[in-house]
């Protein structure tokens, strides 16, 4: 759509086609979630044991207990059941935000340079989420970049491992990310 405006005794003719294509765009008001969300969140079959700092006696039987509950003992720590924070989510995200801001702005100039509708955005949104899992991943293999809390002697021996947050990989593969409105 062509809009004409006057500037003092000449005018000026404007196409704002895209303008008007962006703004609707940015009115839908999306949002990148990443964690331990959905279906996988309330899978049971998560294993690994959640262990009192006393030795081997369980507090709630793996099988009883989500991906998210699992996921938040680790994430913040449990002071009742021995279980340093290992955050999994904010740590990695947070070490990496320069390069996900990066990529943030790479994805913004490519949804710029081309047709800007709102299946694009949630397209760039959608490929966002898909870093920050890709960086979510990095930290369990790399015990969060080196930054998680070693495990304890007892507990190596009894997972015959110091793989840390990694019994069965079950809260590893848990990890997703979909686009939401805020």
């Amino acid at each position: 759509m062509a809009k004409s405006f006057r500037v003092g005794s000449s005018v000026v003719k404007m196409d704002i086609n895209k303008l008007e294509s962006l703004m609707g765009s940015l009115k839908a008001k999306m949002v990148t979630e990443v964690g331990v969300l959905g279906a996988k969140a309330k899978n049971r079959k998560a294993a690994g044991s959640l262990i009192s700092a006393g030795g081997h006696k369980k507090i709630k039987r793996p099988s009883d207990m989500t991906n998210a509950e699992i996921g938040l003992v680790h994430e913040k720590g449990s002071l009742s059941r021995g279980i340093p924070a290992r955050s999994f989510l904010k740590l990695p995200l947070t070490v990496k935000s320069s390069e996900l801001l990066t990529v943030k702005k790479k994805l913004w100039d490519k949804y710029l340079a081309g047709e800007s509708t709102i299946q694009r955005l949630k397209e760039a949104y959608r490929d966002l989420g898909l870093i920050a899992e890709k960086i979510i991943q990095e930290a369990f293999a790399t015990g969060g970049f080196g930054r998680w809390a070693k495990l304890s002697h007892k507990t190596i021996a009894r997972k015959k491992s110091s793989a840390i947050l990694i019994d069965t990989a079950q809260l590893r593969r848990s990890i997703t990310s979909r686009v939401a409105k805020r």
